[in-house]
């Protein structure tokens, strides 16, 4: 899962390996259903939890916010991986990542000491 205005930059960045759940051209290649469940308030935990149901994601990228911070560390089904000014990155706590947390646990993925460059690309 990615906000709206993210999806652009996640497909340039991480396509094919990740698909993304909406970007720009979502008047063109997304139904209404889809965009009106993307277009949620930040603090809408009852629409988050619809969302993430609704679209099964391994990752979620998100706009930094306290209240998606707090409610992803409450679930056991997401594992915090990256947080910087911008943006906050969950993993699906699963086999799938098993790897990936191994990874970052024995320090074979390091998280970037400073954040990246805000600036497009």
């Amino acid at each position: 899962l990615v906000p709206f205005t993210w999806g652009e930059y996640a497909i340039w960045k991480l396509y094919p390996d990740c698909k993304i759940s909406i970007d720009g051209r979502f008047e063109t290649v997304y139904s209404d259903t889809v965009i009106r469940d993307h277009f949620i308030p930040h603090n809408d935990k009852n629409r988050w939890e619809s969302l993430i149901n609704k679209y099964p994601s391994d990752i979620i990228l998100a706009k930094q916010s306290p209240f998606f911070h707090n409610f992803i560390n409450e679930s056991k089904t997401w594992v915090y991986v990256y947080s910087d000014n911008t943006a906050i990155i969950f993993l699906r706590n699963s086999e799938k990542n098993k790897d990936v947390f191994e990874r970052f646990r024995t320090g074979q993925i390091e998280r970037p000491k400073l954040p990246l460059s805000v600036y497009f690309p």
